[in-house]
């Protein structure tokens, strides 16, 4: 895993998920006994890390499945409502749970910035190697050109040289024969 995508996606999963659990529990803790709420909270967040999980797992073996990735934006979308939903109803602070309301939806852009990250990621030698193809075909290109030039170079002066031939031998040449009349006709 590269650590520049990976890092900020973990870190951002695990205040998410924190503050997701902390509001669950503080939200429905007064409605409800306090391991229901907890249930409710980790039922969140776990379904969020499965879909995670097996969404990383398929990533790592090249594949994908759209369904587990809707899915995992649907617990995220859950995370960011309960949030938001918590704001709403907050007597004090709601200004503060509405700023990091958007942490769910963030974390799940973040995997998958780094999702793209991997797919898109080229070894060292690739990378070389790709360096090395590159150069070569800038070095064929200027070649070409440089042949190009020469060759319209050589037909100019070519075709200066046919040109200057031509009215050299056209000016040396005398002109087509006059006719004289001839005595009796007209």
């Amino acid at each position: 895993m590269n650590a520049k995508t990976v890092l900020p996606a973990v870190a951002m999963t695990a205040v998410s998920m924190v503050l997701t659990l902390a509001v669950v529990m503080m939200w429905l803790g007064t409605a409800m006994p306090w391991p229901v709420a907890l249930v409710v909270g980790l039922g969140i967040d776990g379904g969020w890390l499965a879909t995670l999980a097996y969404e990383r797992r398929l990533a790592a073996q090249g594949d994908h499945s759209t369904a587990v990735t809707a899915v995992g934006w649907s617990f995220g979308l859950i995370a960011a409502g309960v949030l938001v939903a918590h704001a709403l109803t907050a007597d004090h602070s709601a200004g503060a749970w509405l700023a990091v309301a958007w942490l769910p939806i963030a974390a799940k852009a973040l995997w998958l910035v780094h999702g793209m990250w991997e797919r898109t990621a080229l070894t060292p030698t690739a990378l070389v190697a790709i360096q090395g193809i590159q150069q070569e075909a800038r070095d064929e290109a200027a070649v070409a050109r440089a042949r190009l030039r020469a060759e319209a170079s050589t037909e100019e002066t070519r075709l200066t040289a046919v040109t200057q031939a031509g009215a050299a031998s056209h000016a040396s040449r005398p002109g087509p024969p006059t006719r004289s009349p001839q005595p009796g006709r007209r």
